[in-house]
């Protein structure tokens, strides 16, 4: 609880390159988003359900910078599941699991970053992703096409933490290579282990490969 206090008290940012990225989205049973999602956050349905989203990237580098570069940097590979919410008449997400592959990473992204922080294998390159449990997995393969789609501001991202709703700061440097792709999933029980049931994924996402990612301690929303 005193580390928590801390790091609370602490102007920190951490900075790191996702090295590849792929993005999709997909519609989720809406009595399992409601189960994710605390009652006072109102869901974002779409078609006959509620978004949902995993964002799966590879990262290098990522340090401190509070405000200046400090201690070491780590390399990780990350799987984020969110649901789509509504947040102060915005769209937002709210993050359900953060799959992180190294324990070091998991322990700054539970203790500093507030992340519900899951153990899994996580492989991550741009032309195909594989996170797995050791009783499910989800594999995604993204046939990226000539394109240049303009960079979205991210949504705001939204975490439960020992019963509070927080806000994760979260902002992204666009990526110098960013291409539309063909999506298909090969979900095998990853997803409805994570979110309840298994979401409809879309077969079309996105691609990043360069794009600078800064997030920092969590605060009440």
């Amino acid at each position: 609880m005193r580390l928590y206090r801390i790091v609370d008290a602490m102007p920190i940012e951490l900075a790191g390159t996702e090295r590849s990225t792929i993005e999709l989205e997909g519609v989720l049973a809406e009595a399992a988003a409601r189960a994710c999602v605390p009652a006072a956050l109102p869901l974002r349905r779409r078609d006959d359900g509620v978004e949902v989203s995993l964002l799966l990237f590879d990262m290098v580098g990522l340090g401190l910078r509070a405000p200046l570069r400090l201690g070491p940097s780590f390399d990780y590979a990350e799987a984020l599941w969110r649901v789509g919410v509504h947040w102060r008449e915005q769209p937002a997400w709210f993050a359900v699991a953060c799959d992180l592959d190294r324990a070091i990473v998991r322990r700054l992204g539970a203790v500093m970053v507030r992340y519900p922080v899951r153990a899994a294998t996580v492989a991550v390159a741009r032309d195909r992703a594989r996170v797995a449990l050791p009783d499910a997995a989800i594999e995604v393969f993204a046939d990226a096409r000539p394109s240049s789609p303009p960079p979205q501001p991210p949504r705001p991202l939204l975490v439960a933490h020992r019963g509070r709703l927080l806000r994760i700061p979260w902002r992204e440097d666009p990526a110098p290579l960013r291409e539309h792709a063909a999506i298909t999933v090969d979900d095998r029980g990853l997803g409805e282990r994570t979110l309840g049931a298994t979401p409809r994924w879309a077969d079309a996402g996105l691609v990043h490969a360069g794009r600078v990612h800064r997030c920092g301690v969590a605060g009440r929303a």
